[in-house]
């Protein structure tokens, strides 16, 4: 086989490889440096382009191992997938099998389009010997997967479901599926009723895997759904609690005062009245600007467990907060829970002992909320989001961790970390846009 035969296999491995990250870009807003993505070319191209051309033109074996070799190519891919860009299995395996599926079908389509169209029949055998029609069938190919994978920005669910291991796990079985008949069709003959089998089993496997994927999305949706509800539920039995206690509170009041009233003892109704009013304006009435139940519940109760720690509690609101877009309302407020916890605790620690929490509700949607407390020290800002890192001791420090984990999984929800050293005050700003 001529350089040239290996220089078109392994530019279009790579140029694979970048379909690979483009879907994971464009499904799961994954980043990565320039760095890794052209290690993840240069290696990616070499393994599936280079050596594996040479193998097969080389290395004389027999044609059932022939067969197994996309197999093991399927598992080096995934190693290098995985270790590269540093993403977890289940990722590497999705991404992995659409751009090998969209491969696939782009494989089987070819053939057909150049014997319809051309009246070329395009086989290993056809094509070993005209490096121009290989290059063409190779072009063709990388056009059809490739908008096949772009497409799959419009009507994929993948970005939304929590745990992709059980769908990684089919996505995979249908790949090798693929995998095996592309092969066995390709590698000594092509006949246009083979390949248009071998084409509709492959098709029934996507199908029902795309089933699967539904109504396993439909599941777990069913299943968020009934957790949110419980979290509202629970933050309302909060709230009306709370609201139990003011009103047993206003009727002692007008117990007393109604006491006092008719003894006659005015100076000290005026009293008591005035200290009733001390205490009722010292009352945030932001708070009431949340007409979002769960988090109203989420930020009342931290706002009484800073009051009973005695740190000063500020919080503004700015606009109606009701409706919380491209995010569910029970992972924002277990956000919220955590930095509002590592904000009370850090401001305890402080001689100022201030904790403030700005909420701006845009007209457009998006809303910004920053929280914010009082510092001694200067923290390490590149250790914070390390899973165990912290500076409380063992078996602390994985709440900014899991924070971490749940922003990954939306990309118009923005997180920033700042520090003002000159008002000595750490700054939590989570920008929710809405797409």
């Amino acid at each position: 086989m001529s350089i040239g035969y290996l220089l078109i296999n392994t530019v279009f491995s790579a140029l694979t490889a970048l379909l690979i990250f483009i879907f994971l870009k464009f499904n799961f807003s994954f980043k990565c440096d320039i760095r890794r993505l052209l290690l993840l070319l240069v290696v990616f191209g070499f393994i599936n382009g280079f050596v594996s051309t040479l193998w097969a033109q080389y290395v004389n074996v027999s044609r059932e191992f022939q067969l197994i070799k996309p197999i093991i190519l399927f598992f080096i891919c995934l190693q290098t997938i995985k270790n590269i860009l540093k993403i977890s299995w289940s990722k590497a395996i999705v991404s992995f099998f659409v751009v090998m599926a969209a491969l696939g079908f782009a494989n089987y389509l070819t053939p057909i389009l150049f014997s319809m169209l051309f009246k070329l029949d395009v086989t290993a055998a056809t094509i070993k010997n005209n490096i121009y029609l290989y290059l063409m069938v190779n072009i063709s190919i990388l056009i059809i997967c490739t908008l096949i994978t772009i497409s799959t920005r419009y009507f994929t669910r993948l970005h939304k479901i929590k745990n992709l291991k059980p769908v990684s796990v089919l996505f995979g079985i249908v790949l090798l599926v693929m995998l095996l008949n592309m092969n066995a069709h390709f590698v000594d003959h092509y006949n246009i009723i083979s390949f248009a089998i071998a084409l509709i089993i492959s098709f029934a496997f996507v199908i029902v895997a795309i089933i699967y994927i539904n109504k396993y999305q439909r599941k777990e949706d069913y299943l968020e759904e009934k957790r949110q509800q419980e979290f509202y539920n629970e933050s309302l039995c909060d709230t009306l609690q709370d609201l139990r206690r003011y009103k047993h509170d206003h009727n002692n009041h007008l117990s007393v005062l109604h006491h006092m009233i008719i003894n006659n003892q005015y100076a000290e109704t005026a009293q008591y009245i005035s200290e009733i009013y001390d205490s009722t304006n010292s009352i945030n009435t932001s708070v009431f600007n949340i007409k979002n139940v769960a988090l109203f519940a989420i930020i009342s109760a931290k706002m009484e467990k800073a009051k009973t720690l005695g740190i000063r509690f500020n919080l503004k609101t700015i606009g109606i907060v009701k409706y919380v877009p491209e995010i569910k309302v029970s992972e924002l407020c277990e956000i919220v829970g955590i930095y509002a916890d590592n904000a009370i605790e850090s401001a305890f620690e402080s001689n100022d002992k201030i904790v403030e929490i700005t909420i701006l509700a845009y007209d457009n949607g998006n809303i910004d909320l920053k929280i914010a407390n009082s510092c001694n020290t200067i923290p390490k800002m590149n250790m914070l989001k390390i899973d165990g890192y912290s500076t409380k001791g063992k078996n602390r420090g994985q709440g900014l961790a899991i924070v971490e984990k749940i922003l990954s999984k939306y990309k118009f929800v923005l997180n920033n970390m700042i520090f003002d050293e000159n008002e000595m005050m750490f700054i939590q700003d989570i920008k929710i846009k809405k797409a």
